[in-house]
């Protein structure tokens, strides 16, 4: 099966550099068709356009710019609670909310989200879960206002789940399963899948295989993915073949469970450490990646 090959436009995020629509015409020049709007990192940056009142005119002009360029919009990432909104509840969830009307604008489906690590941040008393539950319900009134779905990305830790320890993969699908929204879905990174310190918690059926997380996620409830490698001890953002996932596994697994949605990379370091004369190259090389893998390791 092949799937539409995006990347997050972040490749070459520089907040005080290029513009947003420069920045996605390298993205496109690179080869990718399809994009992922990068509003955890735009959202970080305090006189970014997303916060003042002109935002709809901003995300217009990066849509046209796509369009222009025979390119799309087919993912996002929503606002971060471990950012600059780590404090103010209300002012991460009137993020979130722009974000959701943003992708609307731009056509997006799917948005992944973070769930919050620590809810005393926020003041609540909540259990980690309750509190996910519980504001992921209510980002679901935005999702079916916008018809924007909710994918929730495995992080760094898990959480008890009715008193069981959960992995990040596992945390994951129980809160999706919990908020039982054709709406609400989960996103496998797969650089998060493959780092030992948070995978492997002592139990005969942990891993760092990201194969095996996808089919236990399964088809039904995956609905984006994250594409990056690492060498299992840290959170790399490498582009795939640079650390050591079985990418071939990787894309069996897409296979079996019948997944049919964008395959998005969030390898940033596939372009950023290199010298701004190679920075290009990187993006291509990431591209063609793409298509080897959704091309001949798919079959």
């Amino acid at each position: 099966m092949s799937y539409p090959i995006s990347t997050s436009i972040h490749l070459f995020f520089k907040p005080d550099g290029a513009t947003l629509n420069a920045q996605i015409e390298r993205h496109i020049a690179a080869g990718f068709r399809f994009l992922d709007f990068n509003f955890l990192d735009w959202a970080a940056v305090p006189d970014c356009p997303f916060w003042s009142e002109d935002w709809r005119a901003w995300i217009d002009s990066a849509r046209e710019t796509a369009e222009r360029h025979g390119a799309r919009f087919n993912q996002a990432h929503a606002p971060c609670p471990e950012q600059n909104l780590k404090s103010d509840l209300n002012l991460y969830e009137t993020a979130c909310a722009r974000a959701f009307e943003a992708c609307k604008m731009l056509g997006v489906p799917w948005m992944v989200f973070h769930h919050v690590n620590n809810p005393a941040q926020y003041g609540s008393a909540l259990s980690k879960f309750e509190f996910d539950r519980v504001f992921f319900t209510r980002m679901l009134e935005h999702a079916h206002r916008c018809g924007v779905g909710i994918a929730i990305e495995n992080l760094f830790n898990g959480g008890a789940v009715n008193g069981e320890m959960k992995n990040p993969v596992d945390y994951a699908i129980a809160l999706a399963d919990a908020l039982d929204d054709p709406l609400a879905g989960v996103c496998c990174d797969t650089g998060h899948c493959h780092i030992a310190q948070y995978n492997l918690l002592g139990r005969a059926d942990d891993t760092i295989n990201p194969a095996d997380d996808i089919r236990r996620i399964g088809g039904r409830r995956l609905k984006a993915l994250h594409i990056h490698d690492n060498r299992t001890h840290g959170d790399d953002h490498i582009p795939p073949f640079y650390g050591s996932i079985d990418w071939a596994d990787v894309m069996r697994a897409l296979d079996e469970i019948g997944y049919e949605h964008s395959f998005t990379f969030e390898a940033h370091n596939a372009a950023r450490g290199l010298p701004e004369p190679l920075k290009d190259e990187g993006a291509r090389l990431l591209y063609r990646m793409g298509e080897a893998l959704t091309g001949s390791m798919a079959k």
